[in-house]
């Protein structure tokens, strides 16, 4: 693996949450390869929005999309993603830690750290999720995506993780979080913490 391929930029649109980080910095990716001199601009945009689960719930979500320099929609599983060093995961083993789940310190936007665990007796690959603290443990990194998420921890020192989305429903007669993803980025990022999840009224 070679350093190929810059990240200009992430820009916010609008009201989103998140600034500019204007620092260019060289990355460590996987194939498909970038050209190297190639530049890209990637827009975080916020969303909010509201799903039915599986459960015929409903489900309200709120974080951020990418688009592209073209303002098209990136998946979060594109190649485009991956050849830039971004990573986006759902949080893995959430349920087993309610209390820790539900903390302000995982609003979207609030950075977190991603801590190996060669110790681990049920996977000594298994990655765990930490506040930035590394007082709350809220879950881990996926097993089909620790592969990839190592990349960044290994190979970029200045690689930062982030909470990049939350879903929220209702449980009795309160709301609660239901689900967390992250972003791994390539270098820091200034994505304002979102507030407390408010129900719709």
């Amino acid at each position: 693996m070679g350093l190929i391929g810059r990240i200009r930029s992430y820009v916010s649109d609008g009201g989103a949450p998140a600034a500019v980080v204007a620092t260019a910095a060289s990355l460590r990716v996987s194939p498909p390869q970038l050209d190297p001199a190639q530049d890209v601009r990637l827009t975080f945009k916020a969303r909010e929005y509201e799903a039915d689960a599986d459960d015929g719930t409903t489900i309200y979500g709120r974080g951020w999309v990418v688009h592209d320099e073209d303002g098209i929609g990136v998946r979060e599983d594109e190649a485009l993603l991956d050849a830039c060093g971004i990573v986006i995961f759902k949080v893995a083993g959430v349920t087993f830690r309610p209390s820790e789940f539900q903390l302000p310190c995982f609003n979207p936007g609030n950075e977190v750290a991603l801590v190996k665990e060669p110790t681990n007796p049920v996977d000594s690959d298994a990655i765990a999720v930490w506040d930035a603290a590394r007082r709350h443990h809220v879950g881990y990194v996926p097993a089909d995506r620790t592969w990839r998420v190592r990349i960044g921890i290994d190979g970029n020192p200045d690689s930062r993780a982030y909470i990049w989305w939350d879903w929220h429903k209702r449980n009795g007669k309160h709301w609660e979080r239901c689900g967390l993803k992250v972003v791994q980025l390539p270098h820091a990022a200034d994505l304002a913490p979102l507030d407390d999840w408010q129900p719709p009224s």
